[in-house]
Protein backbone atom coordinates (compact mmCIF):
# COMPACT_ATOMS: atom_id res chain seq x y z
CA UNK A 1 0.00 0.00 0.00
CA UNK A 2 1.14 3.19 -0.89
CA UNK A 3 2.52 5.63 2.32
CA UNK A 4 2.80 9.14 1.93
CA UNK A 5 6.26 10.25 3.11
CA UNK A 6 7.03 13.17 5.37
CA UNK A 7 7.86 15.90 3.10
CA UNK A 8 5.08 15.33 1.00
CA UNK A 9 2.83 16.32 3.31
CA UNK A 10 2.98 20.27 2.99
CA UNK A 11 2.43 19.80 -0.35
CA UNK A 12 -0.65 18.09 0.23
CA UNK A 13 -1.62 20.13 2.84
CA UNK A 14 -0.53 23.61 0.74
CA UNK A 15 -3.02 22.25 -2.05
CA UNK A 16 -5.91 22.44 -0.20
CA UNK A 17 -4.92 25.88 1.24
CA UNK A 18 -6.95 28.97 0.59
CA UNK A 19 -5.83 32.69 0.86
CA UNK A 20 -8.04 35.56 0.05
CA UNK A 21 -8.41 36.43 -3.60
CA UNK A 22 -6.96 40.00 -2.86
CA UNK A 23 -3.62 38.81 -1.81
CA UNK A 24 -1.15 39.50 -4.41
CA UNK A 25 1.07 36.64 -5.88
CA UNK A 26 3.98 37.84 -4.19
CA UNK A 27 2.02 36.90 -0.65
CA UNK A 28 0.97 33.80 -1.89
CA UNK A 29 4.22 32.59 -2.60
CA UNK A 30 5.51 33.98 1.18
CA UNK A 31 1.85 32.68 3.14
CA UNK A 32 3.06 29.22 0.98
CA UNK A 33 6.63 29.11 1.82
CA UNK A 34 5.99 30.01 5.38
CA UNK A 35 3.44 27.44 5.96
CA UNK A 36 6.31 25.13 4.39
CA UNK A 37 8.86 26.04 6.73
CA UNK A 38 6.88 26.14 9.74
CA UNK A 39 5.99 21.96 9.98
CA UNK A 40 7.23 20.62 13.18
CA UNK A 41 9.13 17.91 11.52
CA UNK A 42 12.73 18.16 8.68
CA UNK A 43 11.75 19.04 5.23
CA UNK A 44 14.86 18.29 2.68
CA UNK A 45 16.15 21.60 1.44
CA UNK A 46 16.05 20.91 -2.23
CA UNK A 47 11.85 20.08 -1.72
CA UNK A 48 11.83 23.73 -0.67
CA UNK A 49 13.48 24.87 -3.39
CA UNK A 50 12.05 22.97 -5.46
CA UNK A 51 8.33 23.69 -4.55
CA UNK A 52 9.37 27.39 -4.49
CA UNK A 53 11.10 27.67 -7.90
CA UNK A 54 7.56 25.51 -10.02
CA UNK A 55 5.32 28.62 -7.79
CA UNK A 56 7.20 31.29 -8.66
CA UNK A 57 7.66 30.33 -12.65
CA UNK A 58 3.66 29.10 -12.44
CA UNK A 59 3.35 32.67 -11.26
CA UNK A 60 5.35 34.70 -13.73
CA UNK A 61 3.36 32.40 -16.61
CA UNK A 62 0.24 33.23 -15.01
CA UNK A 63 0.78 37.27 -14.84
CA UNK A 64 3.07 38.09 -17.72
CA UNK A 65 0.77 39.78 -20.47
CA UNK A 66 2.92 38.28 -23.31
CA UNK A 67 4.62 35.11 -22.58
CA UNK A 68 5.20 34.30 -25.80
CA UNK A 69 7.36 37.10 -26.30
CA UNK A 70 9.10 36.80 -23.09
CA UNK A 71 10.40 33.18 -23.44
CA UNK A 72 10.58 33.52 -27.07
CA UNK A 73 14.54 34.20 -27.71
CA UNK A 74 13.75 35.21 -31.45
CA UNK A 75 11.23 38.01 -31.84
CA UNK A 76 9.34 38.75 -35.05
CA UNK A 77 10.82 41.81 -36.93
CA UNK A 78 9.42 45.05 -35.61
CA UNK A 79 8.85 46.40 -39.25
CA UNK A 80 6.34 43.73 -40.07
CA UNK A 81 3.25 45.21 -41.28
CA UNK A 82 0.05 44.16 -39.34
CA UNK A 83 -1.66 41.23 -41.49
CA UNK A 84 -5.16 41.43 -41.59
CA UNK A 85 -7.63 38.31 -42.35
CA UNK A 86 -10.13 37.89 -45.06
CA UNK A 87 -12.95 36.29 -46.04
CA UNK A 88 -12.44 36.78 -49.36
CA UNK A 89 -8.77 35.62 -49.77
CA UNK A 90 -8.04 32.08 -50.05
CA UNK A 91 -4.75 30.77 -47.90
CA UNK A 92 -4.62 27.81 -49.52
CA UNK A 93 -4.48 29.00 -52.98
CA UNK A 94 -0.87 30.41 -51.58
CA UNK A 95 1.54 27.95 -51.10
CA UNK A 96 5.89 28.21 -50.53
CA UNK A 97 8.16 26.00 -52.88
CA UNK A 98 11.49 24.61 -53.12
CA UNK A 99 13.78 22.74 -55.49
CA UNK A 100 15.25 19.27 -54.64
CA UNK A 101 17.77 18.32 -57.58
CA UNK A 102 21.02 16.60 -55.47
CA UNK A 103 24.63 16.01 -56.85
CA UNK A 104 25.65 13.90 -58.83
CA UNK A 105 26.56 11.02 -57.78
CA UNK A 106 23.92 11.49 -54.82
CA UNK A 107 25.88 12.87 -51.59
CA UNK A 108 24.24 9.60 -49.30
CA UNK A 109 25.89 7.00 -52.10
CA UNK A 110 29.07 8.44 -50.70
CA UNK A 111 28.37 8.38 -47.23
CA UNK A 112 27.87 12.27 -47.13
CA UNK A 113 25.47 14.64 -45.52
CA UNK A 114 23.11 15.92 -47.88
CA UNK A 115 22.85 19.73 -46.69
CA UNK A 116 20.42 20.58 -49.35
CA UNK A 117 17.74 18.31 -48.20
CA UNK A 118 18.85 19.18 -44.65
CA UNK A 119 18.48 22.70 -45.40
CA UNK A 120 14.46 22.22 -46.83
CA UNK A 121 14.10 20.00 -43.15
CA UNK A 122 14.66 23.25 -42.04
CA UNK A 123 12.57 25.58 -44.05
CA UNK A 124 9.26 22.97 -43.34
CA UNK A 125 10.19 22.70 -39.24
CA UNK A 126 10.03 26.95 -39.66
CA UNK A 127 7.24 27.32 -41.48
CA UNK A 128 5.28 24.95 -39.61
CA UNK A 129 6.30 24.24 -36.13
CA UNK A 130 8.22 27.37 -34.95
CA UNK A 131 7.05 29.83 -32.96
CA UNK A 132 8.80 32.33 -34.19
CA UNK A 133 8.92 32.37 -38.27
CA UNK A 134 5.62 29.65 -38.44
CA UNK A 135 2.96 30.98 -41.17
CA UNK A 136 0.03 32.24 -39.50
CA UNK A 137 -2.52 30.92 -42.47
CA UNK A 138 -0.87 27.34 -42.45
CA UNK A 139 -0.08 28.00 -46.02
CA UNK A 140 1.44 25.02 -48.11
CA UNK A 141 4.63 24.03 -48.68
CA UNK A 142 5.73 22.19 -51.54
CA UNK A 143 8.87 20.32 -52.70
CA UNK A 144 9.65 19.56 -56.31
CA UNK A 145 11.55 16.59 -56.46
CA UNK A 146 13.89 15.41 -59.52
CA UNK A 147 13.99 12.26 -60.29
CA UNK A 148 17.74 11.55 -58.28
CA UNK A 149 16.00 12.08 -55.02
CA UNK A 150 15.55 8.60 -53.00
CA UNK A 151 12.20 7.58 -52.10
CA UNK A 152 13.68 7.92 -48.21
CA UNK A 153 13.92 11.63 -48.48
CA UNK A 154 10.71 11.40 -49.73
CA UNK A 155 8.87 10.26 -46.71
CA UNK A 156 10.87 12.27 -44.78
CA UNK A 157 10.00 15.29 -45.89
CA UNK A 158 6.24 14.36 -46.05
CA UNK A 159 6.56 13.40 -42.50
CA UNK A 160 7.40 17.11 -42.06
CA UNK A 161 4.41 18.12 -43.78
CA UNK A 162 5.55 18.98 -46.84
CA UNK A 163 3.82 17.92 -50.31
CA UNK A 164 6.56 16.50 -52.57
CA UNK A 165 5.89 16.43 -56.30
CA UNK A 166 8.18 14.49 -58.46
CA UNK A 167 9.20 16.43 -61.56
CA UNK A 168 11.54 15.76 -64.58
CA UNK A 169 14.85 17.77 -65.21
CA UNK A 170 14.73 20.46 -67.37
CA UNK A 171 17.73 20.97 -69.82
CA UNK A 172 19.00 24.57 -70.59
CA UNK A 173 17.94 25.86 -73.78
CA UNK A 174 19.56 25.05 -77.13
CA UNK A 175 22.49 27.18 -77.64
CA UNK A 176 22.59 29.06 -74.37
CA UNK A 177 24.46 27.28 -72.06
CA UNK A 178 28.34 25.41 -72.84
CA UNK A 179 27.81 22.66 -70.69
CA UNK A 180 31.62 22.74 -70.24
CA UNK A 181 31.40 25.50 -68.54
CA UNK A 182 29.14 25.14 -66.14
CA UNK A 183 29.68 24.10 -62.52
CA UNK A 184 28.02 20.52 -62.21
CA UNK A 185 25.93 21.39 -59.21
CA UNK A 186 23.96 23.56 -61.05
CA UNK A 187 23.69 21.94 -64.70
CA UNK A 188 19.53 20.84 -63.65
CA UNK A 189 18.76 24.48 -62.20
CA UNK A 190 16.49 25.06 -65.29
CA UNK A 191 13.86 22.62 -63.35
CA UNK A 192 13.36 24.99 -61.31
CA UNK A 193 10.94 26.21 -64.22
CA UNK A 194 8.36 24.00 -63.10
CA UNK A 195 7.27 26.78 -60.43
CA UNK A 196 5.42 28.46 -63.57
CA UNK A 197 3.70 25.25 -63.62
CA UNK A 198 2.19 25.23 -60.28
CA UNK A 199 -1.39 27.21 -61.96
CA UNK A 200 -4.04 25.87 -58.92
CA UNK A 201 -2.13 28.41 -57.06
CA UNK A 202 -2.83 31.80 -56.94
CA UNK A 203 0.79 33.08 -55.38
CA UNK A 204 3.66 30.97 -55.01
CA UNK A 205 6.67 32.17 -53.11
CA UNK A 206 9.99 30.46 -54.26
CA UNK A 207 12.63 29.79 -51.60
CA UNK A 208 16.32 28.07 -53.09
CA UNK A 209 17.59 24.99 -50.42
CA UNK A 210 20.25 27.17 -49.20
CA UNK A 211 17.93 29.84 -47.60
CA UNK A 212 17.26 30.38 -43.80
CA UNK A 213 14.68 31.87 -43.03
CA UNK A 214 15.24 33.65 -39.44
CA UNK A 215 12.17 35.60 -39.13
CA UNK A 216 8.43 35.80 -40.62
CA UNK A 217 8.21 35.95 -44.11
CA UNK A 218 4.43 35.67 -44.91
CA UNK A 219 4.29 39.23 -45.69
CA UNK A 220 5.43 38.58 -49.15
CA UNK A 221 2.25 37.34 -50.36
CA UNK A 222 0.83 40.49 -49.97
CA UNK A 223 2.41 41.98 -52.97
CA UNK A 224 0.13 43.21 -55.18
CA UNK A 225 0.02 42.11 -58.70
CA UNK A 226 0.45 44.42 -61.77
CA UNK A 227 -1.41 44.56 -64.83
CA UNK A 228 -0.91 44.82 -68.78
CA UNK A 229 -3.78 45.07 -70.75
CA UNK A 230 -5.97 42.88 -69.61
CA UNK A 231 -4.00 40.57 -67.50
CA UNK A 232 -3.25 40.34 -64.06
CA UNK A 233 0.93 39.34 -62.92
CA UNK A 234 3.24 39.35 -60.66
CA UNK A 235 6.83 38.58 -60.21
CA UNK A 236 8.66 39.51 -57.69
CA UNK A 237 12.17 39.61 -56.82
CA UNK A 238 15.30 40.66 -54.41
CA UNK A 239 17.82 43.12 -56.39
CA UNK A 240 21.17 40.94 -56.74
CA UNK A 241 24.05 42.54 -54.13
CA UNK A 242 26.56 40.68 -55.54
CA UNK A 243 28.57 43.94 -56.72
CA UNK A 244 27.86 45.50 -53.59
CA UNK A 245 28.83 42.80 -51.06
CA UNK A 246 31.87 41.98 -53.13
CA UNK A 247 32.86 45.68 -52.30
CA UNK A 248 32.00 45.69 -48.94
CA UNK A 249 29.69 48.50 -49.10
CA UNK A 250 26.18 46.97 -49.43
CA UNK A 251 23.30 48.69 -48.52
CA UNK A 252 22.13 49.50 -45.05
CA UNK A 253 19.70 46.79 -44.14
CA UNK A 254 15.88 47.94 -43.46
CA UNK A 255 12.09 46.95 -45.31
CA UNK A 256 13.01 49.96 -48.17
CA UNK A 257 16.04 48.33 -49.20
CA UNK A 258 15.06 47.29 -53.13
CA UNK A 259 18.31 48.89 -54.25
CA UNK A 260 19.64 51.50 -55.74
CA UNK A 261 19.52 52.75 -59.75
CA UNK A 262 22.36 50.53 -60.21
CA UNK A 263 20.79 47.26 -58.93
CA UNK A 264 19.01 46.44 -62.27
CA UNK A 265 19.39 42.53 -62.10
CA UNK A 266 17.32 40.24 -59.68
CA UNK A 267 18.48 37.54 -57.80
CA UNK A 268 16.25 34.47 -58.13
CA UNK A 269 16.99 32.70 -55.38
CA UNK A 270 13.70 34.04 -53.64
CA UNK A 271 11.02 35.10 -55.89
CA UNK A 272 7.06 35.59 -55.66
CA UNK A 273 4.79 34.20 -58.43
CA UNK A 274 1.16 34.71 -59.78
CA UNK A 275 1.66 31.31 -62.21
CA UNK A 276 -1.03 31.56 -64.37
CA UNK A 277 -1.18 29.93 -67.58
CA UNK A 278 -0.52 32.82 -70.03
CA UNK A 279 2.86 33.26 -67.75
CA UNK A 280 3.51 29.40 -68.10
CA UNK A 281 3.82 30.29 -71.74
CA UNK A 282 5.53 33.35 -71.69
CA UNK A 283 8.30 31.32 -70.28
CA UNK A 284 8.14 27.95 -71.58
CA UNK A 285 8.21 29.87 -74.98
CA UNK A 286 11.25 31.73 -74.32
CA UNK A 287 12.64 28.05 -73.35
CA UNK A 288 11.80 26.52 -76.58
CA UNK A 289 12.56 29.48 -78.96
CA UNK A 290 15.76 31.74 -76.58
CA UNK A 291 17.23 34.86 -77.62
CA UNK A 292 20.57 34.50 -78.71
CA UNK A 293 22.21 35.43 -75.85
CA UNK A 294 24.69 33.19 -73.46
CA UNK A 295 23.14 31.84 -70.25
CA UNK A 296 25.74 29.44 -68.83
CA UNK A 297 26.61 31.84 -66.05
CA UNK A 298 24.13 32.13 -64.31
CA UNK A 299 21.79 29.49 -65.75
CA UNK A 300 18.38 29.63 -65.08
CA UNK A 301 18.61 32.89 -63.36
CA UNK A 302 20.45 34.61 -65.98
CA UNK A 303 17.29 33.26 -68.67
CA UNK A 304 14.07 35.01 -66.10
CA UNK A 305 16.50 38.27 -65.47
CA UNK A 306 15.76 38.26 -69.41
CA UNK A 307 11.69 37.74 -69.32
CA UNK A 308 11.29 40.20 -67.00
CA UNK A 309 13.83 42.78 -67.55
CA UNK A 310 13.45 46.24 -66.86
CA UNK A 311 11.82 47.43 -70.05
CA UNK A 312 10.32 44.06 -70.91
CA UNK A 313 6.64 43.23 -71.17
CA UNK A 314 7.05 42.38 -67.60
CA UNK A 315 9.67 44.10 -65.04
CA UNK A 316 10.45 42.48 -61.62
CA UNK A 317 8.65 43.45 -58.97
CA UNK A 318 11.24 44.83 -56.12
CA UNK A 319 10.97 43.17 -52.55
CA UNK A 320 12.92 43.92 -50.02
CA UNK A 321 16.62 43.06 -49.63
CA UNK A 322 15.15 41.95 -45.63
CA UNK A 323 13.43 38.81 -48.03
CA UNK A 324 17.01 37.43 -49.58
CA UNK A 325 19.52 38.61 -47.70
CA UNK A 326 22.64 38.25 -49.98
CA UNK A 327 26.24 37.91 -48.78
CA UNK A 328 25.01 38.10 -45.42
CA UNK A 329 26.86 39.26 -42.25
CA UNK A 330 25.93 38.51 -38.47
CA UNK A 331 24.59 41.94 -38.05
CA UNK A 332 21.83 40.74 -40.60
CA UNK A 333 20.33 38.23 -37.87
CA UNK A 334 19.49 41.90 -36.49
CA UNK A 335 17.04 42.34 -39.05
CA UNK A 336 17.05 40.26 -42.08
CA UNK A 337 13.79 37.67 -42.66
CA UNK A 338 15.95 35.27 -44.77
CA UNK A 339 19.55 34.62 -44.94
CA UNK A 340 20.74 33.15 -48.37
CA UNK A 341 24.06 31.27 -48.26
CA UNK A 342 25.55 27.84 -47.54
CA UNK A 343 25.70 28.63 -43.83
CA UNK A 344 26.63 25.18 -42.92
CA UNK A 345 29.70 25.35 -44.76
CA UNK A 346 33.32 26.61 -43.38
CA UNK A 347 33.35 29.86 -45.43
CA UNK A 348 30.23 31.31 -43.47
CA UNK A 349 30.57 33.72 -41.05
CA UNK A 350 31.28 31.74 -37.87
CA UNK A 351 27.99 33.14 -36.21
CA UNK A 352 25.66 32.78 -38.84
CA UNK A 353 26.86 29.41 -39.21
CA UNK A 354 26.11 28.87 -35.54
CA UNK A 355 22.50 30.07 -36.15
CA UNK A 356 22.04 27.33 -39.46
CA UNK A 357 23.31 24.62 -36.79
CA UNK A 358 20.96 25.88 -34.06
CA UNK A 359 18.36 25.68 -36.67
CA UNK A 360 19.05 22.42 -37.83
CA UNK A 361 19.07 21.28 -34.11
CA UNK A 362 15.73 22.59 -33.35
CA UNK A 363 14.74 20.65 -36.55
CA UNK A 364 16.85 17.76 -35.41
CA UNK A 365 15.17 17.98 -31.66
CA UNK A 366 12.03 17.49 -33.67
CA UNK A 367 12.31 14.23 -35.61
CA UNK A 368 13.63 12.53 -32.87
CA UNK A 369 11.04 13.52 -30.39
CA UNK A 370 8.66 11.56 -33.04
CA UNK A 371 10.56 8.40 -32.50
CA UNK A 372 9.89 6.29 -29.63
CA UNK A 373 13.70 5.77 -28.43
CA UNK A 374 14.28 9.41 -28.71
CA UNK A 375 17.99 10.39 -30.59
CA UNK A 376 19.59 6.55 -30.78
CA UNK A 377 15.91 6.16 -32.39
CA UNK A 378 16.39 8.57 -35.11
CA UNK A 379 20.08 7.77 -35.75
CA UNK A 380 19.26 4.55 -37.12
CA UNK A 381 15.70 5.25 -38.57
CA UNK A 382 16.82 8.18 -40.23
CA UNK A 383 20.67 8.93 -40.45
CA UNK A 384 21.13 12.06 -41.99
CA UNK A 385 23.98 10.18 -44.41
CA UNK A 386 21.01 7.77 -45.56
CA UNK A 387 22.70 4.62 -43.58
CA UNK A 388 19.50 4.18 -41.61
CA UNK A 389 17.66 1.20 -41.58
Amino acid sequence: MWKCKPWRLPLIRLSTTSYPFSMTIQDRLQAHLRALLTHSFSVPRLAIIAVVCFLTICSLYAILPNRREVFTKDKPHENLPTVETSDIRDYSKEAYVTLLVPADPHPWSQGKVDYYFENIKIIAHRLFRSGTTRDPFNRSFIVLAGPSVPEKQVEILESHGAIVRRVPLIEPPSGTVDMDRINPRYKDQFTKLHVWNLTEYSRVAYFDADTLLIRPVHTIFDTPTRTRGEEEWLFAAVYDSGNSGQGSHRNDPGPEDKGGSNDNVFNAGVFLLYPTASQFNYIFTILGDPPKTDWTTFMEQDMLRWAYRDGGPYPWIRLSHLYNTQWCKSWDLDSAFVLHDKLWGPQSDEVLQRAWYQAWGEMVGWEASRQPDGLQRWRDAGDICGHGN
